[in-house]
């Protein structure tokens, strides 16, 4: 199963484009997405396998589907100071850097076996972040708690629907995914970079989800997303070279609950309404712990990350203007699990606002969706002193002296999507 997973994976997901911007997903499929992602009581096309995989049993006619997003973010932070037992030793340093473009794929099938029962299969990226900083430290001290952090969890998830009754549908599928963490910093005070390459080649989790349609202008959909446990296994390389020491580590990625409503007016507007649940909170502390000590004595690498569990808030509305036009626009609050005392460049997070804007254009057999999302901090970010990890990425080598690292953050992104799909139908 395993070589199975892993060989669909470099067919579909080449290393090169499987990254993503942000701890959470930037979406999956252009229509939910420019929904605002509140898509659990719609999930009408092969992305329902992970927004509600009931809603498969909307589909009447087999269709494949894929596309593609790209992102473009951008991060800034001001005024780092690191102070040394109360002495400046840093700054204060203005910096900021354009990440990107990072290219997301998405591939989705569906196919109906009889009236009440639906296949569906979707391959994407539910989890993942890359930002690559500025190496030299002189110009960007933040090198010194992280220039580059990849993470990234792909997936195949096959999934099964059954209409229970004209009102009530269940389904489920089982997500097979391979993972991919990769750290890179600069170690103070010297010019030595150390380099943490790990993968997890196989975990698994649950999505299952419930379709209520108690009128016909209203829809009920919650979605149960199960914790995959990963474990990574990976070497170090110091200055690019391998040091022959291996490292381990576990970081799990966590369960989500969604649930909406959908209504439809009479006047072909359809309003939805999401909340969605994510229990980052069984992310305590991150431990990579060395096959025999880094620099001859650092044993392990640990950051503090006593994450808080997320409620987020999504909102989408659709105009279907004529058989070959939908118009669409979202919006989402998504507060960030990262607190002031385990923020760091590793994991640059904040609480966010996210607009949203697109089309669905139908043709014959086609369809191709389209989506454009900004996603903008709520407001800056202000640390002064009181994030553990930062203030112990500069005491790599004389732990008893006291760091307090004072900085301000903020950041934007840019997303746009298109999904081209192709019914079968007759």
């Amino acid at each position: 199963m395993k070589k199975l997973v892993l060989g669909i994976f470099c067919v579909f997901f080449p290393v090169s484009v499987c990254l993503a911007a942000n701890v959470d997903t930037a979406g999956i499929g252009s229509k939910a997405t420019a929904l605002g992602g509140a898509y659990s009581a719609y999930a009408d096309d092969p992305y329902a396998v992970y927004y509600n995989p009931a809603g498969l049993v909307q589909i009447k006619d087999p269709v494949v589907s894929g596309g593609v997003f790209m992102l473009m973010p951008k991060l800034n932070y001001y005024d780092l100071t690191l102070r040394q037992n109360g002495t400046t030793v840093l700054g204060p340093t203005d910096y900021s850097e354009d990440f990107g473009p990072l290219y997301i794929p998405h591939f989705g099938a569906a196919y109906p076996i009889s009236n009440s029962l639906v296949f569906g299969v979707a391959a994407y990226v539910p989890y993942g972040l890359d930002l690559k900083w500025n190496d030299n430290a002189v110009k960007n001290p933040g090198a010194y708690s992280a220039f580059h952090t990849l993470y990234a969890r792909t997936v195949i998830t096959p999934s099964m629907a059954y209409k229970v009754s004209d009102k009530l549908s269940v389904g489920a599928g089982i997500s097979l995914g391979r993972s991919q963490m990769v750290a890179e910093k600069v170690f103070f005070p010297s010019t030595t970079q150390i380099r943490l390459d790990m993968a997890d080649d196989f975990n698994y989790s649950l999505n299952a989800g419930v379709l209520y349609h108690p009128e016909d202008f209203l829809f009920l959909g919650l979605t149960y997303r199960g914790r995959a446990k990963a474990v990574f296994d990976g070497e170090v390389d110091v200055n690019g070279v391998d040091s022959g020491i291996n490292v381990r580590t576990q970081f799990d990625h966590p369960e989500q609950i969604q649930g909406g409503i959908r209504y439809i007016t009479p006047h072909h507007v359809t309003l939805d309404f999401d909340l969605e649940w994510t229990r980052w909170s069984i992310q305590k502390d991150q431990v990579g712990t060395f096959s025999e000590p880094l620099m001859g004595i650092i044993p392990e690498a640990r950051y503090e990350r006593s994450w808080d569990d997320t409620v987020s808030v999504r909102m989408g509305a659709e105009w279907k203007v004529n058989d070959m036009l939908d118009l669409r626009a979202g919006y989402f609050y998504d507060p960030s699990p990262v607190s002031d005392s385990t923020f760091d460049f590793g994991w640059p997070d904040a609480d966010r606002k996210t607009y949203s804007l697109g089309a669905g254009l139908h043709k014959g057999n086609w369809t191709v969706d389209t989506v454009v999302q900004y996603f903008t901090a709520e407001a800056k970010r202000t640390l002064g002193g009181e994030s553990y990890n930062l203030n112990h990425s500069y005491n790599d080598f004389d732990p008893s002296t006291d760091e307090r690292v004072s900085l301000e953050a903020d950041g934007h992104m840019w997303t746009t999507g298109v999904t081209l799909s192709y019914s079968f139908s007759k």
